[in-house]
């Protein structure tokens, strides 16, 4: 089984907007000598408990001239030739979600063991955010909303999900340098809305709305002026999208 190419469900754009993702996993150099699967091994599914969020480190104003792709090559390349480790170097880029500039890049099969957090390495996936919050960032809007839609999407395909933690948490470290306290709420909260929307009642409300609006809508396009008009079109738009779900 790999954990490759994840999805980011409608539950998770309603709540954070239209995060992009994108799984460069096979675009990022590897080592030559030893992959992450060579040199650590590949965990079960059901090993994996825990989320780590880390920073790289890199200060924004020091990478500003870099592209997504160029920083996280980068990033991989150092590993690879950093030998403290293996004397064949680290498998490449150590982390397995990837976010600048409010997008999510997938590095790395979440069931690889990469050398993310020295001996807790076993059960855990590795969510970066570009940057040195510790010492000059802060989090923008839209990479906090791509981590937290990150999050999400691997708790979904986490069947023995336990929790969040923080780099610093597990070893002495800044990282990850943002309030990881506040990701942990932010995402309980989000957890429970989504429950929320879900439920029989909810859907019924927003059913109830539809409908409701609908009416109200085709009552005014029957008036030959602007409120007419502008219902006219709005309701030409949503007869599109129903033909289109086959539901006229």
């Amino acid at each position: 089984m790999s954990l490759r190419n994840l999805q980011i469900t409608s539950a998770i754009t309603s709540n954070l907007g239209n995060v992009v993702y994108q799984d460069i996993t096979d675009s990022l150099p590897k080592n030559p000598k030893n992959t992450w699967a060579q040199l650590a091994g590949v965990r079960a599914l059901e090993e994996l408990t825990t989320i780590v969020l880390h920073h790289d480190a890199y200060p924004k104003k020091n990478t500003i001239n870099y592209s997504d792709i160029q920083l996280m090559t980068k990033i991989a390349t150092d590993h690879i030739n950093n030998k403290a480790y293996d004397v064949t170097g680290e498998g490449g880029i150590p982390y397995h979600i990837f976010i600048r500039n409010g997008r999510i890049y997938q590095l790395n099969d979440l069931q690889d063991r990469t050398y993310g957090v020295a001996s807790n390495n076993g059960y855990t996936v590795h969510i970066v955010v570009s940057g040195d919050y510790f010492n000059y960032d802060v989090l923008t809007d839209a990479d906090r909303n791509a981590l937290y839609a990150a999050i999400l999407m691997v708790i979904d395909v986490l069947p023995k999900y336990k929790e969040i933690k923080a780099h610093k948490e597990l070893n002495a470290t800044d990282c990850p340098g943002y309030d990881h306290i506040k990701v942990r709420s932010d995402i309980k909260n989000i957890q429970m809305k989504i429950q929320r929307d879900n439920t029989v009642a909810a859907k019924r409300e927003r059913g109830f709305s539809v409908a409701n609006q609908a009416a109200y809508m085709y009552d005014k396009s029957k008036q030959d002026d602007g409120d007419g008009a502008w219902a006219q079109h709005w309701l030409d738009e949503v007869y599109g999208i129903m033909k289109d779900k086959g539901l006229l």
